[in-house]
């Protein structure tokens, strides 16, 4: 299921919420979502993690 945003385009209704992750834990969290399907990825700058998001995308393999 997909929420379709005013421009067309469609995110999916399930995602990851990374608000309280931290770490190398944050980063395979975010790998092992990927890997499993997730395409949804919930962040924000104020969660101070965007650099173990990145760590966990680039490690997944999704382009």
């Amino acid at each position: 299921m997909n929420v379709v945003e005013g421009n067309g385009a469609k995110i999916p209704a399930i995602g990851l919420g990374t608000w309280e992750l931290r770490g190398r834990t944050c980063a395979r969290i975010v790998e092992q979502a990927l890997r499993l399907g997730y395409r949804h990825v919930d962040t924000a700058q104020i969660y101070d993690n965007e650099r173990e998001v990145g760590e966990g995308l680039r490690a997944s393999g999704v382009k």
